[in-house]
């Protein structure tokens, strides 16, 4: 009866651990390469935020934002629609306020290119929460870069295990990208 218990403990030990080493203001989500991602994605487009509102869901059990985008372009999909809304977890409404970690937020007129899963008669939302979302940003040069922050984020992968919350914004040319989705979906 003494080594069952000692069991109990060990396995709750380990739990705790487990537990401790993921922030509490983290989402974990699975870790993709970029030709992962365009494979996954059904939308994938260049395109500036115009408007954002919060609402409840059908049950009033959920906030969501609703961001609604101005396409420049698509990449992936689309039926040559001129705006694009998503819908994200979280948001405010009066007083309330849902913080879902790892879920972007999105500054009007912000620049970004965005994977987005759920098509057809699905609100599509961001594939991989803030993995998603690279904003577009110009170097001295005149380049278009990408930056994707994904503080909010722990990212699983089997390969690695984890990468930390709090890893610094990464940066890319937009070129390179688009020839990397071009490439993964093989055109």
């Amino acid at each position: 009866m003494r080594i069952v218990n000692g069991a109990w403990w060990l396995m709750g030990l380990a739990v705790l651990i487990l537990t401790a080493s993921v922030p509490a203001n983290a989402a974990t989500v699975e870790a993709m390469t970029l030709e992962e991602m365009a494979q996954r994605a059904d939308l994938i487009f260049v395109g500036r935020a115009v408007d954002s509102r919060a609402d409840w869901n059908v049950q009033r059990t959920r906030i969501y934002t609703y961001t609604t985008f101005q396409v420049e372009r698509f990449i992936k999909g689309g039926s040559g629609e001129e705006q694009v809304t998503l819908r994200l977890w979280g948001g405010q409404l009066g007083p309330i306020l849902s913080i879902v970690p790892g879920t972007p937020q999105f500054a009007p007129g912000e620049e970004v290119l965005l994977f987005c899963v759920g098509s057809g008669a699905r609100i599509p939302t961001l594939l991989g929460l803030a993995l998603g979302k690279f904003t577009l940003t110009r170097d001295d040069a005149g380049e278009t870069m990408l930056k994707r922050d994904i503080s909010g984020l722990v990212l699983a992968n089997y390969r690695t295990n984890s990468q930390p919350a709090g890893t610094p914004p990464t940066r890319y040319r937009l070129s390179d990208v688009e020839a990397r989705i071009d490439q993964a979906l093989g055109r």
